[in-house]
């Protein structure tokens, strides 16, 4: 599992090696497989790619299946968007 420090990061390693990553709180979540099954189409997380998409995802009403998919199988994690607090303890533990 992948640890990020920002959601640049994530947007940065999307672009260096073409991966379809979002952020769902502190989830980073691969959605290359489920874009061409997104019954909103895959235009819709295309454009938030590399970004947050708790606020896109909550302002539409999503089935209880839906809700189920983020970190499943369908739409795995893949790495952990670290809060700064915890990135500095393992700073400081590392060092």
């Amino acid at each position: 599992m992948l640890n990020f420090s920002s959601a640049q990061e994530v947007a940065d390693l999307n672009k260096k090696e073409d991966r379809k990553l979002v952020i769902y709180g502190d989830k980073v979540l691969d959605v290359a497989d489920f874009l061409g099954k997104h019954p909103g189409g895959r235009k819709i997380i295309e454009k938030l790619l590399g970004e947050s998409i708790v606020k896109a995802f909550d302002d539409v009403e999503h089935s209880d299946v839906a809700k189920q998919l983020i970190g499943g199988a369908k739409v795995p994690q893949v790495g952990c968007l670290l809060a700064k607090d915890l990135q500095d303890k393992l700073v400081i533990e590392i060092d």
